[in-house]
């Protein structure tokens, strides 16, 4: 039986063909596999922002604001004792101690409000990098999704219209 000369080169196309499939396949592959490897990293990082760095932050501001309310409540109890009284003794405080107190008071309570305002927004808002790390994860999740898309379209078989 003789062979057709087309046969030996129709031979080499096919196992072309099937060996550029198979290496666009394994490209596809270690793509999805990378895609999905981005998304577990996300998701990770916002788990890890929301179970250990968020409360910290909180445990932060809520020590900062302990903190400043002792520093307010320290600074009344100097004033109650350096007041002046109404009549005239030898022991009262200098007029620059008692309007150093006053301004260190002062600075204290507005501290305190903005850190109360700060604790405020971290809880409402959460901070902006607990935003970005969702932005991450949405985006590897669709990522994630396109390319198991693009793949079933390319592993899907080819039919051919009834005639």
């Amino acid at each position: 039986m003789k062979a057709s000369p087309f046969v030996g080169p129709l031979a080499i196309v096919v196992l072309c063909a099937v060996g550029s499939a198979s290496a666009q396949n394994q490209v596809s592959r270690e793509a999805r596999i990378a895609a999905r490897q981005e998304l577990e990293f996300a998701k990770l990082d916002l788990q890890n922002y929301w179970q250990v760095e968020y409360p910290r932050q909180r445990r932060e501001l809520n020590a900062e604001i302990e903190l400043a309310d002792e520093q307010i409540r320290s600074i009344k109890e100097q004033e109650n004792i350096l007041r002046p009284s109404p009549r005239f003794t030898l022991d009262e405080p200098f007029p620059l101690s008692w309007a150093e107190l006053r301004v260190c008071r002062k600075a204290a309570e507005i501290r305190l409000n903005n850190l109360l305002a700060e604790r405020s927004n971290l809880i409402r808002f959460r901070g902006d990098q607990f935003r970005i790390l969702e932005i991450r994860v949405q985006a590897a999740r669709q990522h994630v999704a396109e390319l198991e898309a693009t793949d079933e379209v390319a592993n899907a078989p080819a039919t051919l219209p009834a005639a």
